[in-house]
């Protein structure tokens, strides 16, 4: 005979509301580039555990479904499990002999974290890549027949 156990958890479970989750913004960013680029360059988000499930490290990565879902990582944003914020935003800045540098940025609330998305976003790198994406997913429309 099997005894039901009652709940031990909480009546009411705190979930913050003054903050927009890191995680949330970052997908409607991802939807808006589709939108703006007529679904040409789209964004995904990918969410991993990091540090022995400490933090998390959400990676956003611009894919091109024309050429194949081509994926091209832009930045990764990581912070506590447990916090929303502050967040380190880890961007890709050159490319050194065979290996990638990257530079880390920290936002302590939403607002320094939507300023930092903002600068990536309009950084020439990023415009270029996004360009160049842009540009080979329509090369088929520019073929002239023989």
């Amino acid at each position: 005979m099997v005894t039901a156990i009652d709940s031990l958890w909480p009546a009411e479970i705190e979930v913050p509301d003054e903050e927009t989750a890191p995680i949330a913004i970052l997908k409607q960013q991802a939807s808006i580039l589709g939108q703006k680029t007529n679904n040409l360059v789209e964004a995904i988000v990918q969410t991993k555990a990091a540090d022995f499930s400490r933090f998390m490290d959400h990676s956003f990565i611009l894919v091109a479904p024309a050429l194949n879902f081509y994926r091209y990582p832009l930045f990764s944003v990581q912070h506590r499990a447990d916090k929303l914020y502050p967040v380190t935003i880890v961007k890709q800045s050159s490319f050194e002999g065979a290996g990638v540098t990257s530079k880390k940025i920290e936002a302590e609330d939403e607002d320094q974290f939507k300023g930092v998305l903002k600068n990536i976003f309009a950084d020439a790198k990023t415009k270029k890549v996004v360009g160049a994406l842009i540009k080979q997913s329509t090369a088929s429309d520019e073929i002239a027949p023989p």
